[in-house]
């Protein structure tokens, strides 16, 4: 399953509040910082610098939630804008809620399918011939699909109950909480196909475990597929 990052708008943390000699304000430039990069990062559509700065921007933005709870009534609304990986009508078109809720769950969105991306990258052509390469590049893929699967179930089991403020309307995947366990399914089952096509080109591995890995991997992809 192959989908696009998620892209993003620029915005301007400050504007969050309108007194300069709040307690907060201070970091607001940083936050901001980090997020530009990010968001140039995904027009650009490069997965391990990305990576590298939605693992630095998330803990920072996660604080701000933290910081803009406490001071619920001193700050103003901000309009995130983003693009959706999975709803066709919204991958080249920007829609827009002003939740920070919505820029959480979106950044653990790019996060999970960042992986995702790197993983593709690594196994799309895997060098059968190199044994070294070949098992260095698997092992890594299946490990960036684990970990998009870790997060897409995080989104589901923690998530669910927030997705999405009522001011945002629009049907979007992404507020419906079976997308993110249809997601951390497929990843698994992809994950685990890894590790059948490693363990049939070894020869190591009994017929009999080979074929149950097999149905066990076939029936996370037809779950996946009734949700």
């Amino acid at each position: 399953l192959d989908l696009p990052l998620p892209k993003s708008k620029q915005i301007v943390f400050e504007n969050l509040f309108d007194q300069t000699g709040d307690p907060l304000s201070t970091s607001l430039n940083t936050i901001t910082a980090q997020r530009t990069e990010l968001v140039n990062l995904l027009a650009q559509n490069e997965p391990y610098p990305i990576l590298k700065a939605l693992e630095a921007y998330l803990p920072l933005l996660l604080s701000l939630k933290e910081s803009v709870q406490q001071l619920v009534g001193k700050s103003n609304p901000l309009m995130f804008f983003w693009t959706s990986p999975t709803a066709v009508n919204f991958r080249n078109s920007f829609y827009s809620c002003n939740s920070i809720q919505l820029e959480i769950l979106m950044i653990f969105n790019a996060l999970a399918h960042c992986h995702r991306n790197i993983a593709r990258t690594l196994l799309l052509h895997l060098p059968v011939t190199d044994n070294a390469l070949f098992e260095s590049r698997s092992r890594e893929g299946a490990h960036h699909l684990c970990i998009a699967a870790g997060i897409f179930d995080y989104i589901y089991s923690v998530h669910s109950s927030m997705l999405w403020n009522s001011e945002y309307s629009e049907a979007l995947p992404e507020k419906m909480p079976e997308l993110y366990l249809a997601l951390a399914n497929i990843s698994l089952a992809e994950a685990q196909q890894v590790a059948i096509h490693k363990a049939y080109l070894k020869g190591a591995t009994s017929p009999g475990l080979l074929s149950k890995l097999c149905t066990d991997t076939h029936k996370k992809f037809a779950y996946a597929e009734s949700l």
